[in-house]
């Protein structure tokens, strides 16, 4: 499925955020995991918001009371109370109406005294700023973003897909063969691997123990693009 996605800046004269496919790195993971295709293929799921300068802020503990902007004053929106922090993306989204975005942490990065809020917008109709809100756990503590932070995710998603879904819990019911991943001689491959300094890859080319093929991906790599278009002219 190919989702095509309108993006505008709703003020020239403010900080916009920018937006790229999520990069595949992390600070806290050591490289030997980026051979671990579940997790490697997870964190380029979707494209990363950050903006292209520093970032603090700092909340007083007062549900009542927004957070304050510190560096990039400009940025933090402060509208809402609950131990939260807004950043104004400055970007406005248009969707068809079977589009919807869903905002959520970045797969696989940890903040440090903060939790980004996962939300779900029909951008077919939705004409405001996207919203992108932490909610904070410490207070009087200063927070500080340093530039090319993500400080999100953004997924375009058809949730028509989703409407209705169904799971079998199969109690008492045997699966029809042992799982390939809980074999003796699968694990002893890849360890057997690893003492070598090779990384078998059996997974993700959907190979068992004996190179034989098992099974394919949905999809083995997202390709999510960011194409600028300059319209001043036609102004």
């Amino acid at each position: 499925m190919t989702y095509n996605i309108e993006a505008y800046e709703d003020d020239r004269d403010r900080p916009t955020a920018i937006i790229e496919q999520l990069k595949i790195k992390r600070d806290w993971i050591p490289s030997s995991a980026y051979h671990c295709t579940p997790m490697a293929l997870a964190n380029t799921f979707g494209y990363g918001v950050y903006f292209d300068k520093d970032i603090s802020f700092i909340w007083d503990g007062d549900n009542d009371h927004p957070a304050k902007g510190l560096l990039g004053k400009e940025i933090i929106s402060e509208v809402r109370g609950g131990g939260t922090v807004s950043f104004n993306t400055n970007l406005l989204f248009k969707t068809d109406e079977n589009t919807s975005l869903l905002t959520m942490p970045v797969p696989n990065q940890v903040i440090e005294g903060a939790t980004v809020l996962t939300n779900l917008l029909s951008t077919s109709f939705f004409s405001s700023n996207i919203p992108v809100v932490w909610k904070i756990h410490e207070a009087n503590k200063e927070y500080y973003i340093p530039a090319g932070t993500y400080l999100a995710a953004l997924i375009p998603i058809s949730l028509g897909q989703f409407k209705e879904v169904n799971i079998n819990i199969n109690s008492g019911a045997e699966f029809d063969k042992k799982p390939l991943h809980q074999q003796e001689d699968y694990i002893a491959a890849l360890k057997n691997g690893h003492k070598e300094g090779k990384f078998l890859r059996l997974y993700e080319r959907g190979l068992n123990h004996l190179g034989e093929k098992v099974g394919f991906h949905e999809v083995e790599n997202f390709k999510m693009t960011v194409k600028k278009i300059d319209r001043s002219k036609n102004d």
